[in-house]
């Protein structure tokens, strides 16, 4: 799929979503709004952002200024926080964006920030809204926050990636752009690293000394090398976290057990951080060498570099650089592997090889924290049957079908690769549209709120799906697979939760996602108390729920939100959704189950 192809039907999907939402009724689905949820879910799942991202709109003027939120997320710790804002064009055609116009998306941004940390905003602010509530927080929590990335979100494609950083309040704002090019090149394009190209001569001075080893059968070429502080320390000032896209986990708090040592040893042993720490590996789309006075071999260039381990390292060297100024990181010095994976022809198509390959250099060399088989899980043999099974099952209608995405992007490259015509397009996505998609993360949140685990769905996609995959895992002890009958259930609670998902929209609540959850989770355990079974055969005969059970569900979603917001009290929803406590008080509100009969229940008394 070419990137003209991605943009028309990521821009498709977008009128079929607001399409859909005019239909069941809400008054206002704004185009921008499913833009920027899409953009940051990408985000979110990648690992570009934190798993607790919020949607969050707001335009309007503070003073002269004009100021501009589309949405959030803090980190666990509340140390890291990312905003987003949008820029969106809504336009039939691709289009660059200039570079004068990214920046003044991003000073909309800065401004709703800075009147934010002066408490302007929260002031003037509609106490109801989510804006409020995310001025307040940025106020009351803007002492501990350690790094601030202001993203600019567009549906054109701009040759400016990344601006110079900005300071508020004597603190560090970096600005990035995630434009539709980004987007596409992660997802379809197969290489979720940006093309970073570090000249090293420029960088060190010199070309690097390296022990290099050629490309053998495997395809690939190693070099082993030292990279000194101020050199980390300038990659990461320059590219931030895109230098760690290929990375299966984010750079965590200095309050993590690793990082204070790191820290520690960066103040008070410089000089020993070589010998104590373990070391960086790193993987290049080419590697540039040239011979140092005849005897050594020197790495002159590098192309679309990627740390996969060692981005806990990279990022202390630079927050500890930036919080103690007289930090002498001239006499660091860190161990690097660097494994070039020397593809000659690029526009020979081995992504899926090379990706294989990063995720798992990354999954073994991350040892410093432990990290899960369950993080790399695309290929397990669950996923596969569950996708065979998903892409052999017709609906009732024996027409349509449902699309289990195991890999990331492929929905779009199946509508690339059948769809080579508008008609072809058109019957394709009416056939298999987009709100039947069902992505490994869906799946897990589908599962595990009908599970009645709603404070684990609250923590994020990621924290969330490797719950689920623990239970998973579980059953396969036991000997459970997925067949015909578990997958059909499976869509039929992705059914109820989409219908209760349009029912909570309704009611125009904040942190919308958690709402749904809890109530869905509610439903199962409310049957469950009464002895009340649900027939998820008849949901997916219906393809839909009863107008009964849709009833159901709107008398008890106000209780639910209600309930939980008193619980909650001041503290952000999305936040108070976390905690058990939470979920034991929806279990407690008063909910009736009516005396007529509800078709999908199959006992009732």
């Amino acid at each position: 799929m070419e990137l003209k192809e991605f943009f028309d039907v990521i821009r498709a999907e977008i009128q079929e979503t607001v399409a859909d939402k005019l239909q069941q009724g809400e008054e206002y689905p704004y185009a921008e709004v499913e833009f920027v949820d899409r953009f940051v879910e990408h985000m979110k799942e990648s690992g570009m952002t934190f798993p607790d991202s919020q949607i969050c709109t707001h335009q309007g003027k503070l003073g002269r200024a004009t100021i501009k939120i589309s949405g959030y997320a803090f980190s666990e710790e509340a140390d890291q926080l990312d905003l987003f804002v949008a820029n969106y064009r809504g336009a039939e055609e691709l289009e660059e964006i200039s570079k004068k116009e990214l920046f003044a998306s991003a000073n909309q941004c800065l401004q709703f920030l800075s009147g934010s940390v002066q408490g302007k905003l929260s002031e003037v602010l509609e106490k109801s809204s989510d804006a409020h509530v995310l001025a307040c927080l940025i106020r009351d929590s803007f002492s501990s926050i350690e790094q601030i990335r202001v993203y600019v979100i567009t549906d054109r494609i701009s040759k400016t990636k990344n601006f110079e950083q900005k300071t508020i309040n004597e603190k560090t704002v970096k600005l990035e752009v995630m434009d539709i090019e980004r987007l596409y090149r992660h997802t379809v394009a197969g290489k979720p690293r940006d093309e970073i190209v570090v000249d090293m001569k420029s960088v060190c001075g010199a070309s690097l000394p390296c022990f290099y080893v050629p490309k053998g059968e495997a395809g690939y070429a190693y070099a082993l090398t030292a990279f000194s502080g101020k050199t980390l320390y300038y990659l990461y000032n320059e590219y931030g976290d895109r230098l760690l896209e290929a990375n299966v986990r984010s750079y965590l708090s200095a309050r993590r057990k690793v990082n204070k040592g790191i820290q520690d040893t960066l103040k008070y042993e410089p000089e020993y951080f070589m010998a104590y720490n373990n070391g960086i590996v790193a993987v290049v789309d080419k590697m540039i060498l040239e011979n140092i006075e005849s005897e050594y071999i020197g790495i002159s260039l590098l192309k679309g570099l990627q740390i996969v381990n060692g981005g806990q390292t990279t990022a202390s060297i630079y927050f500890t650089k930036n919080k103690y100024k007289d930090l002498q990181i001239e006499k660091v010095f860190v161990p690097i592997k660097i494994i070039s994976l020397e593809n000659d022809n690029e526009q020979e198509k081995v992504f899926d090889k090379e990706e294989e390959l990063i995720s798992k250099i990354s999954f073994c060399a991350n040892s410093q924290n432990a990290i899960k088989a369950d993080d790399l899980t695309a290929n397990r043999s669950f996923h596969r049957t569950v996708e065979r099974i998903v892409s052999s099952l017709y609906c009732p209608d024996g027409i349509s079908h449902w699309f289990y995405e195991r890999a990331a992007g492929s929905y779009e490259v199946l509508l690339a690769r059948e769809g080579t015509t508008p008609a072809r397009l058109k019957a394709l996505k009416k056939k298999m549209p987009s709100s039947r998609k069902i992505s490994k993360t869906d799946l897990a949140k589908f599962y595990n709120a009908w599970a009645c685990k709603p404070e684990i769905v609250a923590k994020g996609a990621q924290k969330n799906y490797v719950s689920f995959l623990t239970d998973i895992g579980k059953l396969e002890e036991e000997g459970f697979e997925p067949d015909l009958q578990w997958v059909k259930e499976c869509i039929a609670k992705a059914i109820l939760f989409k219908n209760t998902d349009r029912i909570v929209q309704q009611m125009k609540t904040s942190s919308k996602i958690n709402v749904t959850t809890y109530l869905v989770s509610l439903l199962s355990y409310k049957l469950k108390e009464n002895n009340i079974t649900i027939n998820f055969e008849k949901i997916w005969q219906l393809q839909d729920l009863s107008s009964q059970l849709k009833s159901l569900l709107e008398q008890w979603a106000p209780e639910v939100y209600r309930t939980m917001l008193i619980g909650g009290k001041d503290k952000l929803l999305s936040e108070w959704a976390k905690n058990k406590q939470c979920w034991e008080d929806v279990q407690k509100g008063h909910y009736q189950i009516p005396d007529t009969p509800i078709p999908e229940f199959k006992i009732y008394f």
